[in-house]
């Protein structure tokens, strides 16, 4: 009752009744909110004539409708209702933040003891959710206040060793999250070099001092992604499932509710790799743990779907692959790279009801216009190097089931041409084996004995590269050593 009583000492039933935090109905600020919101204010440029025709200065008219606007809005934030639909961690740490932050209104206006009440509680709360900077700003001001305001020296103590413990995590924090920023920014300009491999060493070092279990979940949380981070770099994928393995370990071992941005952090990092060894049982599980974590109107829902697309081509389970569509065209996508790349899995799907080995629904027969398909693929028919590759592979296996060898035949040579042109590097080798094994083929003019024994060749040294999940994930959705023996079976 004491704090409410404080408070109601400055809010009082006159500034209740006055609250207007966007103005009246037909208000600038009201006007203006509206349109950002529904959409119609789009050309920024045109707005101060609009908003306000008779000014003088229409410029600065608008510049402070934007200032009245922006208070307004943040003033909101503590008065709004901004749990709805929020996670169990997110609903924790808001109400932290909110408690914290009227604990030091209140302290810095006068309203000292029930503030101090207030924040001893929300101390308790931030600490055991491991909330290092509230939990500093709390502690730092009960320290204060009980060597300053109440001079009651056990307090002091007590909440100085609190202040300490923050500082040290705080410290850690910040150093292990700068380390983390540091790599990601010069590994994209360096790319390689003494200087890199030197940053890696040193910060991988620091990394693995702070990955105990009693340190809180932002140290371990940047240790164990600058740790994955570095097993990235030097391709030692075995060390990275531990390390993602160890770090979802870690959280599972706090007694709160973990984020699940953290678990998809790890999860998703995994996936690849998990599929590289294919060790398709632990990525059908991953796939499945990042699914259930996710909105499925969410892009990285869908994103993660591609996976357990790819998980039912590359594991032979086929029909796995047909179930992944049906529950990405269940919802509607904004993201043309996205949809692209679905369009790419319903292709594949098409082409293997084709062969037989996907069943459709209802025994529907496969119609699948596959010059559509291109048309309907702009982006990634724009991707020379990458994408269009497996558009044209589709398209000539699309050809080849419907048996127009003529087009075939046409295809062959600037296809080989292309090949040469665009996919001469190492990330891109398996593509270009996989056009020379099909031209190869169409060369000896589809004749079985011939064909093999001409594309065999390809195939085999297309088997001695290992699949890079991580680089092809959107160009071979499905192994292309089983699309070309495929062809083999079917001449």
């Amino acid at each position: 009752m004491l704090l409410l009583k404080e408070i109601i000492t400055l809010i009082s039933p006159q500034k209740l009744k006055n609250i207007k935090l966007l103005g009246g109905k037909n208000s600038k600020v009201r006007q203006f909110y509206q349109g950002i919101f529904d959409g119609s204010f789009i050309e920024e440029e045109a707005l101060p004539e609009i908003l306000f025709p008779n000014s003088v200065n229409q410029k600065q008219s608008y510049a402070d409708l934007k200032r009245a606007t922006k208070k307004s809005l943040i003033d909101a934030l503590f008065v709004v209702n901004l749990e709805k639909g929020t996670t169990i961690d997110q609903k924790t740490y808001i109400n932290c933040l909110k408690h914290a932050s009227a604990a030091n209104l209140l302290v810095n206006l006068g309203i000292r003891k029930g503030a101090i009440t207030l924040a001893e509680k929300t101390l308790k709360k931030a600490i055991y959710n491991e909330y290092t900077e509230i939990s500093l700003s709390l502690s730092s001001l009960l320290q204060r206040y009980y060597s300053t305001h109440i001079k009651k020296s056990n307090k002091y103590y007590f909440f100085t060793e609190i202040v300490n413990q923050q500082l040290e995590h705080l410290n850690k924090e910040i150093k292990l999250q700068s380390y983390y920023s540091d790599l990601i920014i010069k590994r994209n300009s360096l790319k390689t070099g003494e200087e890199i491999d030197l940053l890696y060493e040193q910060y991988f070092a620091f990394a693995l001092q702070n990955i105990d279990a009693t340190n809180v979940l932002r140290v371990l949380l940047h240790a164990y992604r600058i740790i994955v981070e570095y097993c990235e770099y030097h391709a030692d994928y075995q060390n990275l499932i531990k390390y993602s393995e160890a770090a979802i370990e870690s959280f599972n071992n706090k007694k709160y509710t973990v984020s699940n941005a953290g678990y998809l952090l790890f999860y998703s990092k995994t996936i690849p790799y998990s599929f590289q060894y294919k060790h398709w049982q632990k990525s059908e599980e991953l796939v499945d743990k990042c699914l259930t974590l996710l909105q499925k109107k969410s892009y990285n829902y869908h994103a993660i779907l591609v996976y357990r697309a790819m998980l039912g081509f590359h594991s032979g389970q086929y029909q796995i692959a047909y179930e992944s569509l049906k529950m990405h065209l269940q919802i509607k996508l904004n993201s043309p790279h996205l949809q692209e790349q679905w369009r790419m899995i319903e292709a594949w799907v098409m082409l293997f009801a084709g062969w037989g080995k996907i069943k459709l629904d209802d025994g529907k027969e496969p119609n699948f216009k596959v010059f559509k398909f291109i048309n309907n693929t702009p982006l990634f028919s724009k991707d020379k190097r990458g994408n269009n590759a497996a558009i044209q592979i589709l398209k000539f296996l699309f050809l080849f089931q419907e048996e127009r060898y003529e087009q075939l035949l046409d295809m062959s040579i600037p296809f080989k041409l292309y090949a040469h042109r665009y996919l001469k590097s190492e990330i891109t080798a398996r593509t270009r084996l996989t056009v020379r094994t099909l031209c190869a083929i169409a060369d000896e003019g589809f004749d079985k004995k011939f064909s093999i024994e001409k594309a065999t060749p390809y195939l085999n040294k297309l088997k001695d590269y290992p699949i890079n999940f991580l680089e092809q994930r959107t160009v071979e959705i499905v192994p292309f050593e089983i699309v070309a023996e495929e062809i083999f079976a079917q001449l």
